[in-house]
């Protein structure tokens, strides 16, 4: 900057010092040069080299100028393999060990025998399908628990409401699981980015826009998952009759 006095704001100094930027290499949009916040990000964005946290470690082991690495990762950012490029065969394969491969232990296998009898009971095809979903649903979706209280007044009214009416349709009795899941449709076809996943490679949010409605329904023998497939096209009446 021209004047010797940098102009900034306390955000644009925060966010400098938090990065590491120089704020006499910013250059100001505000009156008089003023740095603001935003003249801070969008030099982060043009001018800081990104890299990541195992590709910086690997280029300081090795003394290698990672500022001047052209990254292949996202916004060009440095990967580990842009590194790695760099280093002769052996180095790689000899001396960059990955955190798991440094801190493996030798596992000990536990002997289930030595406490005690056991019985071995084989898997049905139900329950290795159950136990198989499971993991699926664990690995590829968030798991967490929700505790919140909700006024039921409206539903319960509404319940009463129908009940009789599709009672006589269907012969099907409206339960509060039908209203809940009619809600949770709707409420998933408000909101798609409830209503989303991510490609394998975790680049691009994909939104649904349908609902593929499950519900478990726990047996003696096992648990039964019946699926609604389109379910937003279906109205109370069709949903209570596909479970």
């Amino acid at each position: 900057m021209a004047d010797d006095k940098l102009r900034a704001t306390p955000a644009a100094r925060k966010l400098a010092d938090d990065l590491g930027i120089n704020l006499y290499d910013v250059t100001g949009s505000g009156a008089n040069g003023r740095v603001h916040k935003e003249d801070v990000e969008t030099y982060k964005d043009t001018n800081v080299v990104r890299i990541s946290p195992l590709a910086k470690r690997i280029a300081l082991e090795h003394n290698i100028a990672w500022q001047e690495i052209q990254g292949t990762g996202h916004r060009g950012k440095i990967m580990k393999k842009d590194v790695l490029a760099l280093l002769p065969e052996n180095i790689e394969n000899d001396t960059i060990k990955s955190p798991a491969q440094i801190e493996k232990v030798e596992e000990v296998p536990d002997n289930i025998t030595s406490y005690g009898e056991i019985e071995r009971i084989p898997m049905t095809p139900m329950r290795k399908v159950i136990a198989q979903r499971m993991v699926e649903s664990y690995l590829t979706a968030p798991t967490f628990t929700l505790n919140y209280e909700v006024d039921m007044t409206e539903m319960l009214a509404l319940r009463k409401k129908v009940l009789d009416p599709i009672m006589e349709a269907t012969g099907k009795k409206v339960t509060v699981t039908d209203l809940l899941s009619l809600a949770v449709v709707k409420t998933l076809m408000k909101h798609p980015y409830i209503n989303a996943s991510l490609t394998e490679d975790g680049k691009t949010i994909i939104t649904h826009n349908y609902v593929n409605l499950a519900m478990a329904v726990g047996m003696d023998n096992g648990l039964m998952t019946p699926v609604v497939y389109n379910a937003e096209k279906n109205e109370l009446v069709r949903v209570s009759c596909s479970f």
